[in-house]
């Protein structure tokens, strides 16, 4: 009998605290929609500032954090490889320089 059941439901959901979420939904916290906003905003934003390849790459990121993490190891490594690079041209002006001398 469901009359009798959905007593029973009921008391056992307000017992638990739970009665409300059953009766009404689950109710998202208005800043969530706004963080949850924001976050898309973000993720668009890092999908327009890349070119196709790399977009190929993070398309199926969910959120602006997780294609930014995809990107930064990429992008950070040139930053390494420059410096190395860098570090390795200035000593061959030094020889260079030295061997002039």
């Amino acid at each position: 009998n469901y009359h009798q059941w959905s007593i029973l439901m009921k008391f056992l959901y307000e017992s638990q605290e739970l009665w409300s979420l059953v009766e009404n939904g689950l109710v998202e916290p208005e800043d969530l929609k706004d963080n949850k906003k924001k976050d898309k905003k973000a993720l668009f934003f890092i999908f327009q500032a890349v070119d196709e390849i790399i977009f190929e790459r993070i398309f199926s990121a969910k959120l602006a954090k997780e294609a930014w993490n995809t990107l930064y190891p990429t992008y950070k490594g040139e930053d390494k490889t420059k410096l190395v690079r860098l570090q390795t041209l200035r000593y061959e002006f030094d020889y260079l320089r030295m061997k002039d001398s």
